[in-house]
């Protein structure tokens, strides 16, 4: 239902040798680049576009829907889905908006209803890390650290003059397109916490397991004009309090190319109070891990 961005979970599912992609249906309402976009993925795998729901349904036999739509509308496809009986995977976020996710909550049908899991979380790679600080190998953990910067190429802060008018937020995405960073496109302007907060989040979540009793957070706009116009951050600096003594600070954004060389830059930092850990690799987007011990320093680097 909807291919829009991040086909990457529909072309996922058509690699598994267990499924085949059937068709590609989306609401027969929505804009014209939403239906050319669902049409040139349609033509690529060879399947039919079909731009009314309840008509795919009708004419196909499927099991599974994929939804990459356009993140304010991942609640209200997913949970007609499900309530269509169908088994769902949707792209993060599941909404922009607290009442969508607690609509999907709610719903009984959205029982068999799962967003997309962290992709770096399900490599084999990421395992060892989890075992590693969960079973206290590398000792009581004291705060923690974790920055996550892109580099996009969105166009920086620059000088307005009077009456320029302001990015519009939909057309800039549309634009992005080609270089795979419009994971905010939409109407409503998304910024960089709810577009990629969750993969520092998850990582967090994922390495310690354990719960966040308080959280301190803050969000700016520092690097691209488009986010200034439409009153979204681009960078965002929180504090999770966690239910064990220790914490967590985050750092998460997307910078300009001027500010950053790198395409993407991950960094987490687990510290304990116990000396040693051979640091496995958590997955791909996570460039080091630096591990602090009472006697020091022990840093693993991997290339990306």
């Amino acid at each position: 239902m909807s291919v829009v961005k991040h086909d990457y979970l529909p072309r996922a599912v058509a690699a598994h040798p267990r499924f085949e992609l059937l068709v590609v249906a989306d609401d027969g309402d929505q804009p014209n680049w939403v239906h050319e976009r669902n049409q040139r993925f349609a033509d690529e795998f060879g399947i039919p576009y079909v731009p009314d729901v309840p008509k795919a349904k009708t004419e196909h036999d499927f099991d599974l829907v994929g939804v990459s739509s356009e993140a304010e509308r991942h609640c209200n496809l997913a949970v007609r889905a499900a309530n269509a009986g169908l088994h769902v995977i949707a792209d993060k976020p599941m909404s922009t908006r607290l009442s969508e996710c607690a609509r999907a909550c709610r719903s009984r049908a959205t029982q068999q209803h799962q967003i997309s899991p962290l992709e770096s979380q399900l490599p084999p790679g990421s395992h060892p890390g989890q075992r590693g600080v969960q079973s206290g190998a590398i000792g009581e953990l004291t705060p923690s650290t974790l920055t996550f910067i892109f580099q996009k190429s969105r166009s920086a802060q620059g000088p307005r003059q009077p009456g320029d008018p302001p990015i519009n937020w939909l057309e800039r995405q549309i634009e992005a397109h080609a270089d795979g960073s419009d994971g905010g496109i939409g109407i409503e302007a998304m910024g960089e916490l709810q577009i990629e907060g969750i993969y520092p989040l998850g990582y967090i979540r994922m390495l310690t397991g354990v719960d966040v009793r308080r959280v301190f957070a803050r969000t700016a706009t520092h690097f691209h004009q488009a986010n200034v116009d439409n009153h979204v951050d681009d960078l965002a600096l929180f504090r999770w309090n966690l239910t064990t003594a220790s914490s967590a600070r985050f750092a998460l954004g997307a910078s300009a190319r001027r500010a950053i060389r790198t395409s993407a830059k991950s960094r987490f930092t687990p510290s304990a109070r116990k000396e040693g850990l051979s640091s496995p690799r958590l997955g791909r987007n996570l460039a080091s891990i630096t591990v602090t011990s009472r006697r020091g320093v022990q840093k693993q680097t991997y290339s990306q």
